[in-house]
């Protein structure tokens, strides 16, 4: 068996980056033919069948290449691609993969494999494919843009962003590139960035509704209802059906169940054949409640509320009990720590951070409003720092010391570092009351707020609001609601054996209906000066993402939690055990 001559490989090469596919393969199987064992012609032969989409023989020549020669990368990376175009995305997997493992830096193997991992959403491992591909190829927009996609995918907003702004200024023409940049800046609750980013990609792209829509809910949630609706209006010209212009239009407008868009709302709520899907149908309904109780008819608002919760509970199913055990295990770990006493001092230069907790629709958000008001406090918002800290060195640890509070600490003060240099920063993630004893145990600084408030305005208050979040499945039944509301306060007495001196204690109600005497008193508790802005909530331009984000842009107001009583007809007993 005669080995080619040079000429002859020259010939073969010349061919194929000319293009000129066919003589390429003619020339590639006589070279076989006479050597049945040259690797450069099986290689081309592969990549000729890969570009005409002839996936199968594809396979079969690459099959051949690793024959001969088990460690040819190529072999392999092309393999996994002749694979994945043929749809069988988790095959190409496995041969990208070995293709890396041959050859550790090799790009294109790499890159593939982080778009198949992608694909069949393996974000975790798509997040590290795509990183190392970007090591070696700091230049490639593309990449980078499809890393900002993961993380997308993986819920890590801000991350997210500053790729997408790395992406940004190596290819800021790509207006794909600018809406994600403005949505992941939205997300993670940049709204200003945000805003000039959906600026830029209107001047490009005038025709996507999603980009006024999401511009109406910016303008919204800061409160400036005229530039909502002017760019919810721009949204409706484009997508007049849509069910997400339907759902924010009932949102932001002050409909009345005369209006037509009311009645249509109404007409696809009923509807069989809808657009809509069922999370979206559970939006429609909570807000058509919401119209029906401005309108005072409450008979047909319990009947909607009703409606949107049972649908709700068939999308998140919640089994108490789950909750029963899950308190009972945090006062049994607690047990074990009880007696364990750090010796921590804190640094003059650390943040002090200020929790602000309880039962969700109990008054945190106005709480934080008043507190960020001042000038020395960083309003962080609903951070999950806390729990993820806890989860890591507590919760799943079987021996638990010291050592597991100082990790504890640690994690939790370095996450929150990141945020703001100022020396108090707010965590007004209302579930963080679980936490109490390990706060106190790792962050004796620290200053807890327990907001409270009247039961059936929390109980009701949980029932009427959409949450759309997993954690809050209980809020969906009203029995469930009750329960949960008693756990919480069984687990508060419980911190109260030990922290009742510690926790500050403070009354939506008295607040609400003596204002500037509480919230002098609060500020005075958790030692700060004096700041007059406090007094004014309404006028605090920092944006709060949760149920309450337009309560809290009003003036305090008192009676609030009386309101619940109009529903009362519809309750029964269920609230009897909360008094």
């Amino acid at each position: 068996m005669q080995p080619l001559l040079k000429d002859a490989e020259i010939q073969l090469l010349n061919l194929f980056q000319s293009g000129k596919f066919d003589e390429a393969e003619r020339v590639a199987l006589s070279n076989i033919k006479t050597s049945p064992e040259h690797l450069l012609s099986w290689k081309i032969l592969g990549v000729i069948y890969l570009q005409k989409g002839l996936f199968k023989k594809s396979i079969k020549i690459n099959k051949k290449i690793i024959e001969i020669d088990p460690s040819d990368a190529e072999g392999y990376c092309y393999l996994g691609s002749s694979y994945k175009l043929l749809g069988q995305s988790s095959k190409a997997i496995k041969y990208f993969l070995k293709a890396v493992n041959l050859k550790e830096n090799y790009s294109d193997a790499i890159l593939n494999l982080a778009n198949t991992q992608a694909e069949l959403s393996k974000y975790e491992d798509a997040h590290i494919s795509f990183k190392k591909y970007i090591a070696l190829n700091p230049k490639n927009s593309n990449a980078i843009f499809q890393l900002g996609i993961t993380l997308d995918k993986m819920e890590k907003f801000e991350e997210a962003s500053d790729v997408y702004l790395r992406a940004y200024q190596l290819n800021y023409k790509n207006p794909e590139l600018l809406f994600n940049l403005a949505t992941s800046l939205m997300k993670s609750e940049k709204n200003e960035e945000a805003l000039k980013f959906y600026d830029l990609y209107n001047s490009i792209n005038s025709k996507n509704w999603k980009s006024f829509s999401n511009m109406a809910y910016i303008y919204f949630q800061q409160g400036k209802k005229d530039e909502a609706i002017k760019y919810l209006d721009k949204a409706a010209r484009l997508e007049p059906n849509h069910p997400s212009v339907i759902i924010k239009s009932l949102l932001i407008k002050e409909i009345t169940t005369q209006d037509s868009l009311f009645k249509k709302a109404y007409e696809l709520f009923y509807k069989k054949e809808t657009l809509f899907t069922e999370k979206q149908r559970v939006n429609l309904a909570f807000n058509i409640a919401k119209i029906y109780e401005s309108e005072k008819d409450f008979r047909k608002a319990f009947e909607f509320y009703d409606r949107a919760n049972f649908m709700a509970r068939n999308l998140n199913p919640y089994d108490v009990k789950n909750d029963i055990l899950k308190f009972d295990r945090i006062k049994k770990l607690y047990m074990v720590i009880e007696g364990v006493k750090p010796k921590i001092k804190p640094s003059l230069k650390s943040q002090i951070p200020i929790f602000i907790l309880g039962m969700p629709r109990s008054g945190t958000s106005l709480i934080e409003q008043i507190i960020t008001s001042h000038n020395n406090v960083y309003g962080a918002g609903e951070l999950g720092f806390l729990t993820s800290c806890f989860d890591h060195f507590i919760k799943n640890t079987e021996q638990l010391d010291l050592n597991n509070l100082l990790r504890f600490r640690d994690c939790y003060l370095e996450a929150i570092s990141q945020l703001s240099d100022n020396r108090f920063i707010t965590d007004k993630l209302p579930h963080n009351f679980r936490l109490i004893g390990f706060i106190y145990k790792a962050i004796p600084e620290a200053k807890i707020i327990y907001v409270s408030r009247d039961p059936g305005a929390i109980c009701w208050g949980n029932f009427k609001q959409n949450f759309e979040k997993d954690q809050l499945g209980y809020s969906n039944n009203l029995q469930d609601t009750v329960k949960f509301y008693n756990l919480h306060k069984d687990l508060m007495n419980f911190w109260a054996e030990t922290y009742s001196r510690e926790i500050i204690e403070c009354n939506y109600d008295r607040l609400t209906n003596n204002s500037e005497v509480e919230i002098k008193n609060l500020i005075n508790n958790l030692g700060l000066d004096w700041d007059e802005n406090c007094l004014s909530p309404e006028r605090n331009s920092k944006i709060v993402f949760t149920a309450s984000n337009q309560q809290v842009k009003k003036k305090i107001y008192k009676n609030s939690s009386k309101s619940w009583k109009k529903f009362k007809p519809f309750l029964g007993n269920l609230f009897d055990e909360l008094y």
